[in-house]
């Protein structure tokens, strides 16, 4: 799972600048027939923007597959606001790069604009489901684009510097594609994550690096160290920092 940030500069009628940020996530995963737990992935946005308007694209099937309308597509923001971006509505056109709010209206309940005025800082995430049998549909990919005002005065994260070092959350768990390992650090440190089976044998080493003090999140995307995709069940995520180790669980659900 590869995720890709790019910030733009926007002018709006040669008045004021607006800033546009674009946060992509390539899924590269078939969802599954008729499987209510269907697909979920995530996109972590790590500034503070308060939302003057958002747009979501979403890459699911291809040219010429016009039951892609059938797939259940939602969005749920960091506050927890759920959209229906589309429900089972009749066939239109097919689902092969497609925007939302621009092009497209959301099918509801909800619409992106009740995401306005909001700080989108967060993990985003999308879900979704294809209840039919033989019209396997692939998930390319996804992307958000928020238009809106930084918000000064925050650092990256939760607010202020922690205090301590902490490994603070697992997001989503249970997760089927990649996941966000979410941590605190009250100086500047070397960080690693190793992931573990239940057996205790090693999986994936994360390099996080040398990061500064503050909030941090790492993504891991479901693969071992051979690049294959894990089985379904509990893994072990341990952070190391400065001489301190903190382990967390995660449950992959297929």
């Amino acid at each position: 799972m590869i995720k890709y940030v790019m910030p733009f500069i926007l002018a709006l009628s040669g008045v004021v600048a607006a800033e546009r940020y674009e946060y992509v996530s390539y899924v590269a995963q078939e969802i599954p027939d008729s499987d209510s737990t269907g697909v979920r992935d995530t996109i972590f946005i790590d500034q503070h923007i308060q939302i003057e308007d958002i747009n979501i694209f979403v890459g699911i099937g291809q040219p010429n597959t016009p039951w892609g309308e059938h797939v259940m597509i939602d969005i749920i923001s960091p506050q927890s606001t759920p959209v229906r971006l589309n429900d089972y509505g009749g066939l239109r056109i097919n689902w092969y790069n497609c925007w939302y709010d621009t092009d497209r209206e959301e099918d509801g309940p909800g619409e992106l604009e009740d995401y306005a005025g909001s700080d989108a800082y967060g993990h985003w995430e999308m879900f979704c489901f294809d209840a039919f049998e033989n019209y396997t549909l692939f998930w390319y990919s996804w992307r958000i684009e928020v238009i809106g005002s930084p918000i000064v005065g925050l650092t990256e994260g939760k607010g202020p510097l922690p205090t301590e070092f902490e490994f603070s959350g697992v997001h989503p768990n249970p997760f089927n594609s990649t996941v966000s390992l979410e941590y605190g650090l009250p100086e500047p440190s070397e960080v690693i994550f190793t992931v573990y089976d239940v057996q205790g044998r090693k999986v994936r080493t994360l390099e996080g690096g040398s990061m500064s003090a503050g909030y941090h999140n790492v993504i891991w995307d479901g693969v071992n160290s051979e690049g294959a995709q894990v089985a379904s069940g509990v893994y072990f995520v341990r952070m190391a920092a400065a001489g301190r180790e903190f382990t967390r669980s995660a449950v992959m659900l297929k």
